[in-house]
C-alpha cells in the first residue's frame, strides 16, 4: 500500500468537502423558497345558508405577479392552501356555486345552473391584500341574493 498516495487522496478530499457541502446546499436549498404564500380560509354563505358546494377562485388584480389560485367550497367552508397558498398581494374573489344535476347515463347532458349572481363571479367587485408577513389568514363573505 502507497502510504503517500493514500495521504495526497485524504487531503484532496478534505480540501474539496467544503466546496461539495456548499454546492449540494445550493442546489437543495436551506429551507423553502420561492414566493411568499399565505393559506387563506373562511366561510361563505349566500343569503345566510352555508354554499354547500362551490369554488372560490383568487384572481391576481392590476399589479400583482402570480397565478390564479383557485379552491373548494364544501359545505360553507374553503380552505385555500395547495403550493402553500395563495401569494401575497391582492385579488378579485370570484365565488360560484353550481346546482347539482343528474347527468344522463350516457352523453354530457345539460349544464349546471350557476346558483350566484354574477356580482359574485364575473363582476366580481370582492376584492382582498394579502400582505407579507401572514402565515393564515381568514376571510369570511357573506353573500346577499
Amino acid at each position: 500500500m502507497n502510504f503517500r498516495a493514500t495521504g495526497a487522496a485524504i487531503l484532496a478530499m478534505q480540501k474539496a468537502l467544503p466546496g461539495a457541502v456548499m454546492l449540494a446546499l445550493l442546489i437543495t436549498g436551506c429551507g423553502r423558497s420561492g414566493p411568499e404564500r399565505i393559506v387563506v380560509f373562511g366561510e361563505v354563505t349566500h343569503a345566510g345558508q352555508p354554499v354547500v358546494e362551490g369554488v372560490i377562485r383568487f384572481q391576481p388584480a392590476e399589479g400583482t405577479i402570480s397565478p390564479v389560485s383557485i379552491g373548494p367550497i364544501k359545505d360553507g367552508e374553503y380552505y385555500v392552501d395547495a403550493l402553500g397558498g395563495v401569494m401575497v398581494g391582492t385579488y378579485q374573489v370570484q365565488i360560484r356555486s353550481y346546482q347539482p344535476t343528474q347527468q344522463p347515463a350516457r352523453g354530457l347532458g345539460p349544464s349546471p345552473t350557476q346558483l350566484l349572481p354574477e356580482k359574485y363571479h364575473k363582476k366580481s367587485e370582492m376584492m382582498i391584500t394579502l400582505e407579507p408577513g401572514a402565515n393564515r389568514v381568514e376571510r369570511d363573505f357573506h353573500l346577499e341574493p
